[in-house]
């Protein structure tokens, strides 16, 4: 009787003679060879490869339609909320990813350049005059961005 080893033996000899072409006959291999052209890794090289920058959006939002078109709108800036202010006035709140202060400075100037006047903004809120027109805006932080309220 033979030992469980000597069966596996047995059984692995057993298979290995069937699957095996015996010695005498002769495995033909046919190779073909074909021309199958450029390929598309042939085609592409990294030196070519473009990426498209991220581009900033300007304004994400859309503006309320009675929001005067020659008031500046602070770029880029995101359109958080608009509607009727309590004394109701239209109102427009941005959210700008900047500090506080470059935000004022900004405004200031770009506020004086398109004529409008009153105090800096520095201080966080200024009503500002252009002839009869008149417009509330405000500055505040709010986690690390600004956000600029303008009653016009």
């Amino acid at each position: 009787m033979l030992s469980v080893a000597g069966r596996a033996a047995l059984v692995a000899l057993l298979a290995a003679g069937l699957f095996c072409a015996p010695a005498d006959e002769a495995v033909e291999e046919t190779l073909s060879i074909s021309d199958v052209g450029d390929s598309i890794d042939s085609r592409i090289r990294p030196e070519d490869d473009r990426q498209e920058e991220a581009r900033a959006e300007l304004l994400v939002g859309t503006l309320p339609s009675d929001f005067p078109a020659d008031v500046w709108v602070y770029q880029p800036s995101t359109v958080s909320s608009f509607g009727a202010s309590d004394s109701e006035n239209g109102f427009l709140e941005l959210r700008v990813r900047e500090e506080l202060a470059a935000v004022a400075e900004q405004l200031d100037l770009r506020f004086a350049g398109e004529g409008w006047r009153g105090e800096s903004l520095s201080a966080g809120r200024s009503a500002l005059r252009k002839g009869p027109r008149r417009l509330q805006v405000s500055l505040r932080e709010d986690h690390g961005d600004t956000l600029i309220r303008i009653e016009y």
